[in-house]
């Protein structure tokens, strides 16, 4: 079972925050959302992601579904869908170690002062191995 005891939310969203430049942005909103099982509370996930048409790299269409570690629950962390929803693959996230259980969190970036206040921009979906504690970008949003 992989070792939760060595997750870093804040390592997490400091890692999201660096893939999106929010540094370059300091006028404008970040929030970041750390996921917890609907059900239980807890995680980490075994994540699938399902594209649909019209998806590209920066620009992911479709949804990031997980499944609970801990009780097993299936559900969906992250859409972004459009009125035809056409798949065109579907994989599950895997880390360079072989792990298969992530913490996940969304960081996304709200125009402050500089452009239309509250205006989304960009975003990402983020994981860190439950096994290796290793960071990865799961899907960019546009």
């Amino acid at each position: 079972m992989p070792d939760s005891g060595s997750f870093s939310p804040g390592g997490l969203e400091g890692f999201a925050r660096d893939l999106i430049r929010a540094d370059l942005y300091p006028s404008d909103h970040h929030p970041f959302r750390l996921f917890a099982c609907d059900r239980c509370g807890l995680g980490p996930y075994r994540v699938d992601v399902t594209e649909h048409e019209g998806s590209q790299r920066g620009d992911f269409h479709g949804v990031v579904a997980g499944t609970c570690r801990s009780c097993g629950t299936s559900e969906t962390l992250f859409s972004c869908t459009r009125e035809v929803q056409i798949v065109t693959g579907r994989s599950q996230v895997r880390c360079e170690c072989g792990g298969e259980w992530f913490w996940v969190g969304l960081l996304e970036r709200y125009e402050g002062e500089e452009g239309i206040p509250g205006f989304f921009d960009e975003g990402v979906v983020a994981g860190q191995c439950a096994l290796c504690g290793q960071n990865r970008a799961i899907v960019f949003t546009d």
